[in-house]
């Protein structure tokens, strides 16, 4: 989250300072310029002076940083398309309303924004999985986003380390599962409980 914050910062004060240092500059101009550079169209000398001016090159890779870290605190690919982006978004949208729904808000700012939520603090011991409960595990979901939801409700019961993870799903990567862990904690999904463990 915080390389996040960073990137969005320098993207906000690369645009004021270019802004600031010509005055004919405006945000619209700026980002007119930097979608025909999307598309590969070519730019007319009028554009190609707002180009120069307003840096638009280096406005593109601050964006292209920015979305690959979004993309990445998600769990999700870089290259994703504007329509897999938007599936992907409305289904986490309908998960968090059914959260919702139970009861369950997940507040960005809770201090700000739910002063007076009373917070429950979970204290778990270590669980031990059985082989018996090993050889019943949940198939491994196949798309990643099916799978982010997956570890995010095997760790809504318990607190679980990531070895504990990988035992409850049939064929899922083990190696994988703290970075998956670790991801759910950066989105605010999770928490770390102690001992190498996790808990939503």
């Amino acid at each position: 989250m915080d390389r996040i914050r960073l990137l969005a910062e320098d993207l906000d004060a690369h645009r004021k300072t270019r802004l600031s240092t010509h005055s004919q500059l405006t945000l619209t101009l700026l980002y007119n310029v930097l979608e025909k550079l999307r598309t590969g169209a070519v730019l007319t000398a009028a554009e190609r002076d707002i180009h120069e001016a307003g840096q638009v090159t280096i406005l593109h890779e601050l964006h292209q940083r920015l979305d690959e870290a979004v993309a990445a605190a998600y769990g999700w690919p870089a290259d994703l398309t504007a329509p897999e982006i938007i599936t992907r978004v409305v289904a986490l949208n309908a998960e968090r309303r059914a959260e919702e729904q139970a009861g369950m808000v997940r507040w960005l700012r809770p201090e700000f924004q739910a002063p007076d939520e009373t917070r429950r603090v979970q204290v778990q011991t270590t669980m031990d999985v059985e082989p018996d409960i090993a050889a019943a595990a949940t198939p491994w979901p196949r798309g990643e986003a099916a799978q982010y939801v997956a570890v995010r409700a095997a760790l809504a019961g318990a607190a679980a380390t990531p070895a504990d993870l990988a035992r409850r799903f049939k064929g899922a990567p083990g190696r994988k599962m703290r970075e998956m862990a670790e991801t759910l904690v950066a989105l605010g999904q999770a928490r770390a409980a102690g001992s190498g463990r996790y808990v939503a």
